[in-house]
C-alpha cells in the first residue's frame, strides 16, 4: 500500500469505545495510513481497502494479574511485539500492536500476560473471527475474504478452528440410531461420508472416503464424546453402500436399516430401462419418461388422462409401472411388511423384465435390512434431506483445496453460530 503519510489521532476517546479494550490496557498511540488519491479514484468498488489504522496499546503501570489465579503480582519481564487484525473500521484496516508483559506470580511462576481480544496464537481479533465465521454462513469463502481483506488461506483457518472446537464439543451419550451417507465431491471418485444422529437430525460425524472403515472410525468417535457402540440399535444406509459387513464389526447390538427412497429408485431406473427398451420399437413412448417416474398424484388431470391411455398400449413399460407403485405400498404396508414384499417378489420375478428381476433379486439380498426398514420407519430421509444443505456448503467451499475443507463447510452451515467457541484458550 503506497504509503501518503502518516496521521497520528490526538483524541482515542471513541477507539476506546469501539475497541471495549480489556481492564489494564489503554491505547499509547494511533497511526493511520492513508492511500494516495490517485488510488482511490481508481478503486471505486472499493475492492481493498481506504489505508490502514495502526493501534498501540501499553498496560498500566505496576503490577498486573496473573494469567492463571487473577492475583497482582510484580512485573517480569516484556515480551516481543505482537501485532493482530481487528474488524475494519470506516474502510481502514486496522491492526492491534503491543508487547505483552510477563508477570511473575509467586505461587505460578512467570506468566504472560493475557491478550482477551484474541486467541494465544492467532493474528486475528476474536471479533473479526466471529465476523469471517458468521459470513462464511452465508456465502463462499472466497467472498468472505474480500469482504474482510485478508487472504483465502486465513479464513479457512479460523473455520477451521471453529469447526475443530464445534466437532470436540459434540455429545453423543444418547445417540441410539444413525444414518449414513456419502457425496462425491469432486472428480476421480473421492468422497465424503456423513454420519448423521436419527433423532437429532443433526451430523455427528464426517471423513474423507466411504466403506467400513468409515464406521470403525466412528464408533471410535463416539467412544469419545461419551457414547458406547453397543447403544446403537439401527444405522440406515443406503444399499449400494460398502458398510454393511462393517456394522457387526462396529455395533454389535446394531441392526442394519436399509433405505426404503432408495429401493424405489432403484425401481424407478428399471422402470425406464423397460421404457427405453421398448421404445426402440414403439415411438409412441418417446418424450413419456417423466409420466412413468412420477406418481399418479404428482401428474396433471392431462398428464393422467395419458398415462392411461399408455398403459394398455404399451404392456412392458405398463407392466414394469404397476410393479412399482405395487413396490411403494408394500414398502409402506406396515406390520404386514414380510407377506406383501413376498407377494410383490413373486409378481417382480415372474414379469419377465430382466430390470426388473435385477431389482427383485437386489432386494431379495438384503430382505432382513428392507423388512426392518418398513417396520421402523426408518429412512436416510434425515441425511438425504440435508443434500440441499451440503449443496450449499459445496458453494460455500467453492474451490476447496481439500476434502476437510468440504468438512468444515458441512459442519458450518449445519450448526447454530457459537461465538464462544473462537475466544476458548487453545487451537
Amino acid at each position: 500500500m503506497p504509503d501518503s503519510g502518516d496521521r497520528r489521532l490526538e483524541d482515542d476517546s471513541l477507539l476506546r469505545i469501539i475497541l471495549r479494550l480489556p481492564q489494564f490496557w489503554r491505547i499509547e498511540e494511533v497511526r493511520v495510513t492513508d492511500r494516495s488519491p490517485e488510488e482511490l479514484a481508481k478503486d471505486v468498488r472499493l475492492i481493498r481497502p481506504r489505508g490502514r489504522m495502526d493501534i498501540y496499546l501499553v498496560t498500566q503501570d505496576g503490577a498486573l494479574p496473573c494469567p492463571v489465579c487473577g492475583t497482582l503480582a510484580p512485573r517480569h519481564s516484556t515480551r516481543k511485539e505482537r501485532v493482530w487484525e481487528d474488524l475494519p473500521i470506516r474502510d481502514y484496516r486496522v491492526f492491534l500492536h503491543a508487547r505483552p508483559p510477563r508477570v511473575h506470580c509467586p505461587e505460578h511462576g512467570v506468566h504472560t500476560v493475557a491478550t482477551p481480544w484474541a486467541s494465544e496464537k492467532s493474528s486475528l481479533t476474536h471479533e473479526l473471527e466471529c465476523r469471517i465465521v458468521s459470513l462464511a454462513r452465508d456465502m463462499p469463502m472466497v467472498r468472505v475474504a474480500e469482504q474482510v481483506w485478508i487472504g483465502r488461506h486465513r479464513v479457512e483457518r479460523v473455520i477451521h478452528r471453529w469447526v475443530s472446537r464445534l466437532r470436540r464439543g459434540i455429545q453423543m451419550d444418547q445417540v441410539t440410531a444413525i444414518a449414513v451417507d456419502e457425496k462425491a465431491i469432486q472428480k476421480g471418485h473421492r468422497y465424503v461420508s456423513l454420519v448423521t444422529d436419527q433423532d437429532t437430525h443433526e451430523p455427528l460425524f464426517a471423513t474423507e472416503g466411504r466403506g467400513k472403515q468409515v464406521l470403525v472410525e466412528f464408533a471410535r468417535e463416539l467412544r469419545r464424546h461419551g457414547g458406547d457402540p453397543a447403544n446403537i440399535r439401527f444405522v440406515t444406509m443406503d444399499m449400494n453402500a460398502g458398510y454393511e459387513h462393517a456394522v457387526a464389526q462396529a455395533f454389535p447390538n446394531a441392526e442394519v436399516v436399509f433405505d426404503k427412497f432408495h429401493l424405489v429408485r432403484h425401481m424407478q431406473d428399471a422402470t425406464d430401462q423397460v421404457r427405453r427398451e421398448e421404445q426402440l420399437t414403439s415411438p409412441g413412448l418417446k418424450k413419456t419418461r417423466w409420466l412413468f417416474l412420477h406418481n399418479p398424484t404428482n401428474l396433471t388431470a392431462a398428464q393422467r388422462d395419458r398415462l392411461t391411455g399408455l398403459l394398455p398400449t404399451y404392456r412392458r413399460t405398463g407392466r414394469a409401472y404397476n410393479l412399482r407403485l405395487e413396490l411403494q405400498e408394500a414398502l409402506e404396508s406396515g406390520n404386514l411388511a414380510e407377506p406383501s414384499l413376498r407377494r410383490w417378489f413373486f409378481r417382480a420375478t415372474h414379469s419377465r423384465l430382466k430390470p426388473v428381476i435385477d431389482v427383485a433379486y437386489m432386494i431379495k439380498r438384503h430382505w432382513h435390512g428392507v423388512i426392518r426398514a418398513i417396520e421402523t420407519g426408518l429412512t436416510n430421509a434425515v441425511a438425504e434431506g440435508r443434500n440441499s444443505v451440503i449443496q450449499l456448503a459445496k458453494q460455500r467451499a467453492r474451490g476447496f483445496r481439500s476434502p476437510q475443507t468440504f468438512i468444515n463447510a458441512i459442519f458450518l452451515v449445519n450448526a447454530t453460530l457459537d461465538r464462544t467457541l473462537l475466544t476458548q484458550s487453545g487451537q
